[in-house]
């Protein structure tokens, strides 16, 4: 009889780690990034160059309102926030669990000074001298969230969390209800009114 040879079988390659992160994460930040850096740009000058009703509400939709109302552009900045506080569960966690917590909470003071230090590069720093410093830009106030959620992330419990939380939003909804403001901003026109002049040493004086 004659014996029949037998290929051997080839092992099957294991399978590639992934790479542990959410893609709906960063396609999400990838669409806010897009409009962030001027993709508003392209909706204007869509209006400018074939001007109707749907490119001229588009064009609305890409300005910040005032005060009352809102837009899809004032979206975007709360989007970005959102998006910090999405991410930082898992990029913590991870920390967390590798290096310790007191790794997580130096990560999280020196990515929150160094984002808090390029915002005030950014809007030119101590150029214009220290009176007209932008201590609370964009990119400030997303360092301070980063901060602030990071360090309760890291100290407080799911319980602790939600009870932060809570407070935060009744807090907020309190100030919002019973704490008056003034009906002024101090726009040009409004000063103007006033027979004041943007910034003169007087107006400086009163409002700043």
């Amino acid at each position: 009889m004659s014996e029949t040879a037998t290929a051997p079988v080839q092992p099957s390659a294991p399978p590639r780690p992934g790479s542990g992160r959410l893609m709906s994460l960063d396609a999400l930040r990838g669409f806010d990034m897009f409009w962030i850096v001027g993709g508003e740009g392209l909706i204007h000058g869509l209006y400018q160059g074939w001007p109707n009703g749907f490119t001229g509400l588009l064009h609305r939709e890409f300005e910040h309102k005032a005060w009352a109302g809102v837009g899809f552009y004032d979206l975007i900045f709360p989007l970005f926030v959102f998006l910090v506080g999405a991410s930082l569960v898992f990029s913590l966690s991870k920390t967390i669990e590798r290096a310790g917590k007191a790794m997580a909470l130096r990560r999280i003071f020196i990515r929150s000074l160094l984002l808090y230090l390029f915002g005030l590069l950014v809007y030119g720093g101590i150029s214009k001298g220290l009176d007209q410093v932008r201590w609370l830009g964009v990119l400030q106030r997303i360092a301070l969230c980063y901060f602030f959620v990071g360090l309760i992330f890291c100290t407080f419990r799911r319980r602790g969390m939600i009870l932060i939380c809570a407070s935060l939003l009744v807090g907020y909804w309190a100030l919002t209800s019973f704490v008056p403001i003034r009906n002024f901003n101090l726009e040009t026109h409004h000063l103007q009114a006033l027979n004041l002049t943007p910034q003169s040493p007087e107006t400086r004086a009163l409002f700043l």
